[in-house]
């Protein structure tokens, strides 16, 4: 898997840096104040689900979905279209970080079980490439655009699943990683201010894998977790031309 790693990132960044020089601006603009390049900072939350399946008392499996926030912070390095929008392509690095302090107690057949200090971290890798339509002078704007990214990941963490009884008082750990493809779209909408300034807020979707788990303390214990792997995430930042 490690040898894996430097190619995959070498692969990003040739891509990145191919498609620029397809869809990069000109110099042209430049004698007019427009830069080309720009970098964006974002932070914002983000939202997972997480189905668990457990044997409740009747000895058969219950199925429930809980939701898992997090934080999502990103810095971006491109070249866009700035005058009047088109395309524009990059690279983007960023980390996210799900946590859970505590779930519901949950009634398995044979105890009270309950997940605790739920966490899970990716730091991932991007290749991006979007669409941006600018409204407006050049004193001020509103654009709105959409995006699609393709990348990698590397994720881990861990859970508690603590068993709530007070006579028992007992604590299974689970740990995960992952390392694999990541994908996102999502739709962009900002205000410029200058030629080279903007506020912007993004929605988007992550598909990749997610936090997952199981845990049999024997034959009629089982509770185990796994998240779809879709993550939503609502971001806003600035971008700065250069």
């Amino acid at each position: 898997m490690t040898k894996k790693v430097p190619f995959v990132v070498l692969l990003i960044f040739f891509l990145a840096s191919g498609i620029g020089s397809v869809f990069g601006q000109t110099g042209d603009y430049e004698d007019e104040g427009w830069k080309k390049r720009f970098s964006s900072p974002t932070y914002g939350v983000a939202l997972t689900p997480l189905e668990l399946k457990y044997e409740n008392t009747g000895n058969d499996y219950t199925t429930e979905t809980i939701w898992v926030p997090g934080v999502d912070l990103r810095i971006y390095n491109g070249i866009n279209v700035a005058k009047r929008g088109g395309f524009y392509t990059g690279y983007e690095v960023g980390v996210q970080f799900l946590f859970l302090g505590q779930s519901d107690i949950y009634e398995t057949s044979s105890t009270t079980a309950q997940l605790r200090d739920l966490i899970f971290g990716r730091i991932f890798l991007l290749s991006k490439y979007g669409y941006r339509i600018d409204l407006g002078t050049q004193a001020a704007g509103f654009s709105v655009g959409a995006m699609f990214a393709i990348g990698a990941q590397m994720a881990g963490g861990g859970v508690d699943v603590y068993d709530a009884d007070p006579a028992v008082d007992d604590t299974s750990y689970a740990d995960y990683s992952a390392f694999g493809p990541l994908l996102e779209a999502g739709l962009e909408g900002a205000f410029r201010f200058g030629r080279n300034f903007r506020l912007y807020g993004v929605g988007g979707l992550m598909v990749g894998q997610g936090p997952e788990w199981s845990l049999d303390s024997g034959a009629s214990q089982y509770i185990g977790g796994e998240a779809p792997p879709v993550t939503i995430n609502l971001r806003a930042g600035f971008a700065l031309n250069y």
